[in-house]
C-alpha cells in the first residue's frame, strides 16, 4: 500500500494535471464540475448503494462528527443553564430558553436520539451484524436531460440463509409532460388488485401504472403555473448552489479506494452540517428565483401568466422562509399591517438570539466528491457515525455516474399501454359502491347489498337464519 504521504502529493500533483482543472483551488473544481453538469454532462447512467454496520466508536466511519454533536450539545446546554441560573432572561423570552434547553438533553435531534438508543442492543446481537452486512438498498438508472427522461429503478436486496429478498419498482419520469410511470412490485399490484373489480385487476397484474399532475389536482390549477420552467429553474439551481458555497468550504483530499474503484483523478472533501445546509438553502432559493426569472424573458411556456409566474416565486419564498427561519405567516395575513410586521420582527430578533441554541441537526455528513481527469463529476461518497453509550451506528452511501452522453434505459414502458390513476381511482370507487349498495349489483335505494331475507315471499317459509331475534 502507498504511504499516505505519497498519497497525498501525488493527488496534489494532479491538481494541476489537465487543462480544466490546472492551477484550481478545491472551490474552484467543484464550481468548473458543476457548471460542467449543466452544459456538458447532462446525460448518463447512475448506480447508488447504501448500507449500514455496527462497530466500536473509535471503529466507526466518522468519529470526529459523533464526537462534535455530542460536544456541540454539551456546549449549548450549559449555555443555556447559566442563562436561566443568572436569572437574567427577559420574562417574555424565557420560554425560548426553557424550549431550548429541554431540546439539547441529549446529543442530536429525534432522528439521532431514536438511532442511538437502539446501537448498543443492536451491536450485542451478533444476527444483527449478520442481517446488516447482507442488506443494501440499491438505486440505477439513467439520465438524459435533452430528451427530458430520468429512470430510477430503486432496489432493496436482502441475501441470507435459507431466504433471498430482492424488490425492485423502476420508475420514469417525463419532464416534457411531467408525468411518471412505475412498475410496481407483483406483490403490491396484487394488493391493489383486491380492492377493484376484475378487469382493472388484470391490468394491474400486467401494466405498469402512470401518474400525472392532473392525478394531483383536478382542478387544473397547476396548468396556470409554469411548472416546466420550475422544474429546469430547479434542477439548474441544485448545482449551482454547490458552487457558491462560502470559500473554504471544500478540501482537496487523497484519492481513496472508493475513487480508484470508479475512475476518479480528484478527491474533494466537505462537512455537511447546519451551517453547510443553511448556505445551501438559501443559494438554492437564490439561484432558483434568478434561473426562473430568466426563463420568463427568454423562453416563456406558451399560455402561462405573468401571475403564473409570480405565484411560483412567492411559494418559493415562502418555502425559503420556513427552511431559513422556521416559520411562515398565515394565507390571510396582512403583511401591510404593523402588528404583523412587530410580531416578525419579534420573531427574527429572538430568532438570532436563542436560534442557534436550538438542537443540533439529526446528523453531520462527511461528504466526498469525485472528478476524473476533465473535471466531471463521477461520483459521490457520504458517510456518518451515531454512537450510542458503547457503539456506533454507521451509514455508508455511495453514487457512480458513467455512460456520460449515451446512457442506456432499461424501463421503456407505453405510456398508452399503462394504468392511469384516474382509472385505478374510479374501479375503486365502483368497488366500493358495489359493496355499498349503489351499483346495479345492489337493490335500488338500499344502502346495503341485498340479503337472502330479502327474497322472502309468501311462497316460502322464513328461514331460521332470517328470524327476528
Amino acid at each position: 500500500m502507498k504511504p499516505l504521504f505519497l498519497a497525498a502529493a501525488l493527488a496534489a500533483l494532479g491538481l494541476s494535471g489537465c487543462s480544466s482543472t490546472g492551477g484550481k483551488t478545491p472551490q474552484e473544481m467543484v464550481a468548473y464540475s458543476m457548471e460542467r453538469s449543466l452544459s456538458k454532462d447532462y446525460s448518463y447512467n447512475f448506480s447508488a448503494e447504501a448500507r449500514v454496520s455496527l462497530t466500536g466508536q473509535k471503529d466507526g466511519l466518522a468519529p470526529k462528527t459523533a464526537q462534535k454533536i455530542t460536544e456541540d450539545t454539551a456546549k449549548k446546554r450549559e449555555t443555556l443553564e447559566k442563562l436561566l441560573a443568572d436569572g437574567k432572561v427577559p420574562e417574555d423570552e424565557h420560554v425560548w430558553v426553557v424550549m431550548a434547553e429541554a431540546a439539547n438533553l441529549q446529543p442530536g435531534s429525534l432522528a439521532y436520539r431514536a438511532i442511538s438508543q437502539i446501537t448498543d442492543p443492536l451491536a450485542a446481537s451478533p444476527a444483527a451484524h449478520s442481517y446488516f452486512d447482507k442488506s443494501r438498498l440499491k438505486a440505477e438508472g439513467a439520465v438524459d436531460m435533452a430528451a427530458g427522461k430520468i429512470e430510477i429503478v430503486p432496489e432493496i436486496a436482502v441475501k441470507g440463509r435459507n431466504e433471498s429478498l430482492n424488490i425492485r419498482m423502476p420508475v420514469l419520469l417525463d419532464t416534457k409532460d411531467m408525468s411518471a410511470i412505475v412498475e410496481l412490485p407483483e406483490s403490491v399490484a396484487t394488493a391493489m388488485s383486491l380492492t377493484v373489480g376484475e378487469k382493472t385487476a388484470k391490468r394491474l397484474q400486467t401494466l405498469p401504472m402512470r401518474f400525472t399532475l392532473q392525478d394531483i389536482d383536478d382542478t387544473n390549477e397547476w396548468a396556470k403555473l409554469p411548472v416546466k420552467s420550475a422544474a429546469k429553474a430547479l434542477f439548474a439551481a441544485a448545482y449551482r448552489s454547490y458552487a457558491d458555497m462560502p470559500e473554504g468550504t471544500y478540501t482537496a483530499l487523497p484519492l481513496d479506494a472508493y475513487g480508484r474503484s470508479i475512475g476518479a483523478a480528484y478527491r474533494i472533501g466537505y462537512r455537511e452540517d447546519k451551517a453547510f445546509v443553511n448556505a445551501y438553502t438559501a443559494n438554492l432559493y437564490k439561484h432558483f428565483s434568478a434561473e426562473l426569472t430568466r426563463l420568463e424573458k427568454e423562453a416563456p411556456e406558451t399560455g402561462i401568466s405573468a401571475e403564473g409566474y409570480k405565484a411560483v416565486h412567492e411559494q418559493a419564498a415562502q418555502l425559503n422562509r420556513i427552511f431559513a427561519e422556521g416559520w411562515m405567516l398565515p394565507e390571510d395575513a396582512d403583511t401591510d399591517s404593523e402588528s404583523v410586521r412587530s410580531e416578525v420582527e419579534r420573531y427574527r430578533r429572538l430568532k438570532d438570539k436563542y436560534g442557534r441554541m436550538a438542537p443540533v441537526e439529526d446528523m453531520i455528513w462527511q461528504v466526498d466528491i469525485y472528478l476524473d481527469s476533465k473535471g466531471r463529476f463521477v461520483g459521490q461518497r457520504r458517510y456518518t457515525q451515531i454512537n450510542g453509550k458503547e457503539n456506533a451506528f454507521n451509514i455508508d452511501m455511495t453514487l457512480r455516474m458513467y455512460n456520460f452522453g449515451k446512457p442506456k434505459f432499461t424501463f421503456r414502458p407505453d405510456p398508452a399501454q399503462t394504468v392511469s390513476m384516474k382509472e385505478y381511482a374510479d374501479a375503486l370507487a365502483e368497488r366500493r359502491k358495489s359493496r355499498h349498495g349503489n351499483s346495479a349489483d345492489t337493490r335500488a335505494g338500499n344502502a346495503y347489498p341485498a340479503s337472502p331475507c330479502a327474497t322472502y315471499t309468501k311462497k316460502h317459509k322464513q328461514s331460521a337464519g332470517c328470524a327476528k331475534r
